[in-house]
């Protein structure tokens, strides 16, 4: 209720002071400035459209100048591809009708070979004057007393090498040709060793399984690392000939074969090497020989005691203990005498010469100390 009553206090002097006048005239003034703004909005959206209808014809303007000048510049450069044209007419009709390309093509090359060329220009300028301050040091080196004289000295020896060269060259001649007569000796030798072998085996072998042995070498020849520093080896071996047919004698031939064959090796070798030293010596020939072969043997040796007779440094040593291979030997009358060794009472080994006509014991003062042997001198 009492604010009811201070409301309507309020409103009684809200009417007296005037207030709702001054409200109609504010309400008056709002609308004559709504009317005034809107008013001014349309005058601004008319010069809006008006300016962007300026920027529109000016753009218009800018851009037909642009095509203006555009074709001016067009005009102007036709012109000067007419000119120029005119202009290559007449260069070719100078040229004479040149490839132009091609002249231009070689006009490319020449100018990179001229580059090429001042490279290797100032290369070569470098490298010169490198040389220039390397021959300015040499010839200050040649000034002291180290290169005093060297030309004499490097003459001296200059000489020394060549002289060298030549002897070695002179040697390896000399070394090739004592090579191949060195071959041809070796050849000629056992073709001749081989000879004495086929004839003492066809003498001596009374098997009808093998008609002959010989004595096969092969060359393996090393090479250092100069041309004259050849090694040569030969390896030998002995081959039992059937006919045509040759097998290797280890591993295939029995122990008498073997021991045959040695011996006959072993005469070969003298009969060939040793001529001016006649002293040939046997150990127990007759091992693991048959009677056949032992026969054959000692016929072997009494020819060749005899073929030897008159040699007079010539000297047979055999060592038995077949006194049966000895007495074959006396049949030949080629051997007078042997020595048989024994031991005494004391335990001493005596050598005792015994004639061959008494192989029972030795004769009475043919007793002397020594080594046994069967001979004839």
């Amino acid at each position: 209720m009492v604010l009811l009553s201070h409301v309507c206090v309020l409103c009684v002097r809200y009417v007296e002071q005037g207030r709702n006048k001054a409200l109609e005239q504010c309400n008056s003034r709002k609308q004559e400035i709504e009317r005034r703004s809107q008013e001014l909005e349309r005058q601004r959206l008319e010069l809006t459209a008006a300016v962007q209808k300026l920027n529109k014809s000016i753009a218009s303007h800018q851009l037909k100048e642009r095509e203006m000048a555009d074709n001016v510049r067009l005009r102007q450069m036709k012109v000067e591809i007419e000119k120029l044209d005119r202009q290559a007419a007449e260069l070719r009709g100078r040229l004479g009708g040149l490839d132009y390309n091609g002249v231009l093509r070689e006009e490319k090359r020449l100018q990179d070979e001229r580059e090429r060329l001042r490279a290797e220009r100032a290369h070569a300028e470098g490298r010169l004057k490198q040389l220039r301050e390397q021959l300015q040091g040499y010839q200050r080196d040649l000034r002291t007393d180290l290169y005093h004289g060297v030309e004499d000295r490097h003459r001296d020896k200059l000489i020394a090498v060549k002289t060298t060269e030549m002897a070695a060259g002179d040697l390896e001649k000399y070394y090739y040709a004592l090579d191949r007569a060195v071959m041809r000796f070796h050849a000629m030798k056992m073709k001749e060793i081989n000879e004495i072998v086929k004839e003492l085996w066809m003498k001596t072998y009374r098997g009808g399984d093998i008609d002959t042995i010989e004595i096969r070498s092969d060359v393996d020849e090393e090479t250092g690392g100069a041309s004259v520093s050849m090694r040569r080896t030969y390896n030998y071996r002995v081959v039992m000939v059937k006919g045509t047919n040759e097998l290797d004698m280890r591993g295939r031939c029995s122990a008498g074969q073997k021991v045959l064959a040695s011996i006959i090796i072993r005469l070969a070798l003298a009969e060939t090497f040793c001529v001016n030293c006649g002293v040939i010596a046997l150990d127990e020939p007759t091992s693991n020989l048959d009677q056949d072969n032992i026969e054959s043997l000692a016929d072997a040796l009494s020819d060749l005691i005899k073929e030897r007779r008159k040699q007079k440094n010539f000297q047979l040593i055999v060592i038995t203990h077949d006194e049966t291979f000895l007495t074959m030997l006396a049949r030949s009358e080629s051997v007078e005498y042997y020595y048989r060794v024994k031991k005494d009472d004391s335990g001493c080994s005596k050598v005792f010469r015994n004639c061959l006509k008494g192989l029972d014991g030795p004769t009475a003062g043919d007793r002397r100390d020594g080594l046994s042997a069967t001979g004839r001198r």
